[in-house]
């Protein structure tokens, strides 16, 4: 079987995790909170200097699961995790509070929650608001439209037009073969340029692209860091102030949870006292007593 060469992108590719990313390995321990100036300036030459020996061994198959034979043995290497939705939040770092309630107030029991639970259920199936409306689709460009109607239609999609590749036919007149012949000259040196270009520059750039956007990484996570140490700070702070006054808050609920109880009693001795009187004098109405005072 005829294998393919790899293209320059994948022996990038391969070269950067196999020879590069071990040279940074200590560049990264040193600095855990991010490169310096110097040390990035560091690390772009030695990304220069490793890449430059791609052109040794370009014209090479190179495959990823290829052997390396070190002293008479084999060893396999293994292909790089794959990263999946599971993996990245596993790797995002959660705030040490996410409490929005108070934290002085006892836990609800099991009753009080189905209790609650119960009284949202009735409140929901009473309700006739409606959900809110789905996100409207984006505005897609006539082509993008014809490409999702035909995945859609789970129809196939058209292959490429070779024609454009095959050789002129020589039954073609003059006239049409000449100016055709002119426009693929001029695309197909315009390509060979881009493509020096390319092979010259193009690793830089490359370099460089990547360094952006490595900057652009540390600091999004440094404004998120920053923003998740100031919500842990406010945690930790409303949490102090509800401890500190968590006695006085308990005492004040005691007295007033007292004071309603005196009050209950005192109602319904008031309602007894009062059922005592209408019994009183139903009592001698019934025996034609005098009401008292009149």
């Amino acid at each position: 079987m005829v294998r393919r060469p790899r293209s320059n992108s994948h022996l990038i590719a391969i070269y950067y995790r196999s020879k590069v990313e071990p040279l940074l390995h200590p560049l990264r321990l040193r600095f855990p909170g991010g490169l310096l100036a110097d040390s990035a300036l560091t690390r772009r030459h030695i990304l220069h200097d490793s890449f430059s020996k791609i052109d040794h061994f370009a014209p090479r198959e190179i495959d990823l699961n290829e052997q390396r034979h070190d002293s008479g043995t084999a060893t396999a290497k293994p292909p790089p995790p794959a990263i999946t939705s599971t993996t990245a939040a596993a790797m995002a770092v959660q705030p040490a509070y996410h409490e929005s309630l108070t934290y002085i107030d006892p836990e609800p029991t099991p009753d009080a929650l189905s209790a609650a639970r119960a009284l949202i259920a009735a409140e929901a199936s009473s309700t006739q608001q409606q959900p809110p409306p789905a996100s409207s689709e984006p505005p897609f460009s006539p082509a993008i439209q014809a490409e999702l109607s035909r995945i859609a239609a789970s129809t196939p999609q058209q292959p490429l037009d070779l024609a454009r590749y095959e050789a002129p036919s020589s039954e073609a007149p003059p006239a049409t073969a000449l100016p055709a012949a002119a426009v693929a000259h001029s695309y197909l040196d315009a390509r060979l340029a881009n493509l020096a270009l390319l092979d010259r520059w193009g690793k830089n750039a490359w370099l460089l692209g990547n360094h952006a956007l490595e900057a652009e990484l540390q600091s999004l996570e440094r404004d998120l860091a920053a923003a998740k140490r100031d919500v842990d700070l406010v945690n930790i702070d409303r949490r102090a102030r509800q401890d500190a006054v968590a006695a006085e808050v308990r005492a004040l609920d005691d007295t007033w949870r007292a004071g309603v109880g005196r009050v209950l009693e005192t109602e319904v001795a008031v309602e007894e006292l009062h059922g005592r009187i209408r019994e009183e004098l139903a009592r001698r109405a019934a025996q034609g007593v005098q009401p008292l005072g009149q």
